[in-house]
């Protein structure tokens, strides 16, 4: 099993291809892997939120993802936006989600229940803020460390 395990992660970090499970992906962009919920926007699968991994934390659920017999999936039968969503919203640097942070169309999320839920740039909060982008340090350390815990959501 391993020598496939390997031949299915080369194939995801070297190509446009995503490892789909229900409504989750992972896939490997900018040098790192990451974790998916998926959504539907005009029937096309979109992505709604997105969590940085660890290859140590990827490594194991990709295995346990193929042993269930889940195949990587070329982005282009995905959805006819995936390559468009993935484009937008798997970006390369912590700054580079700046514009987002302040046009609203991405919140960071953390907590594990809806009543610990901490959103930055909520409802309540005002996306153009400083709040808004005084995030982005700690956007930097999640992209780097690929730890459990906060995420991206996409609105």
């Amino acid at each position: 099993m391993e020598a496939v395990d390997n031949h299915f992660h080369r194939q995801l970090s070297q190509s446009a291809t995503a490892l789909l499970h229900g409504n989750r992906a992972i896939l490997f962009r900018h040098g790192r892997w990451h974790y998916l919920t998926l959504g539907r926007q005009g029937g096309e699968a979109d992505i709604q939120t997105l969590n940085f991994m660890s290859p140590a934390r990827a490594e194991p659920m990709i295995t346990d993802w193929l042993a269930r017999g889940v195949r990587p999936t070329p982005y282009a039968q995905v959805s006819a936006i995936w390559a468009a969503e993935v484009a937008a919203k798997i970006l390369p640097t912590a700054v580079a989600y700046r514009p987002l942070l302040l046009a609203g169309r991405v919140r960071l999320v953390r907590g594990h229940t809806t009543d610990t839920l901490w959103v930055v740039g909520g409802e309540s909060d005002d996306a153009t803020s400083p709040d808004a982008t005084a995030v982005l340090p700690y956007l930097a350390q999640m992209m780097a460390t690929g730890q459990a815990g906060p995420y991206l959501r996409f609105g």
